[in-house]
């Protein structure tokens, strides 16, 4: 298993931002750096603040994620299947039925947005998240059949 890392090139300088995660995925926003990393039977998600490394309060993919200013919008599972990460999901090996939640990265603080089976909709692999720039939508793909889903997010 090899060992991601990732670097920041600004000025003809290399400086290294993040390292030694196995699965390292990063997703750049508006506000930061999205990161997940993975493993056997786990997945993990951070946010880089200030040259730190966060963990913040669900466990997703950055595949599964699309910011929104200081927020972003997951598709996080509801248990994880039995398989090393990311390789497993990526490879189509293993399957998640998530559930979309709304993480603030600065304050931690989460709100489910969309729980699937509320909805009498088919099991969600989300992937592909994205919300539009006025933040009154958000897309996603389910992986499972490859249909594009669009929902109107509310204010709360």
């Amino acid at each position: 298993r090899t060992l991601g890392a990732l670097y920041e090139v600004e000025n003809a300088t290399l400086t290294k931002l993040v390292g030694n995660l196995p699965g390292l995925q990063a997703l750049v926003g508006p506000a930061g750096i999205l990161i997940s990393s993975g493993g056997v039977n786990s997945v993990q998600l951070y946010t880089v603040r200030d040259g730190f490394l966060y963990t913040l309060p669900l466990a997703t993919l950055t595949e599964k994620c699309g910011w929104l200013e200081t927020q972003v919008l997951c598709g996080v599972p509801t248990s994880l299947p039995a398989g090393i990460y990311p390789d497993d999901w990526l490879l189509g090996r293993a399957h998640t039925n998530d559930r979309l939640w709304l993480i603030d990265t600065e304050n931690d603080v989460t709100i489910e947005v969309l729980n699937p089976e509320d909805e009498n909709a088919p099991n969600m692999d989300m992937i592909k998240v994205q919300v539009s720039p006025d933040g009154t939508f958000a897309s996603f793909i389910n992986k499972n059949d490859q249909t594009l889903w669009l929902l109107k997010l509310t204010t709360q």
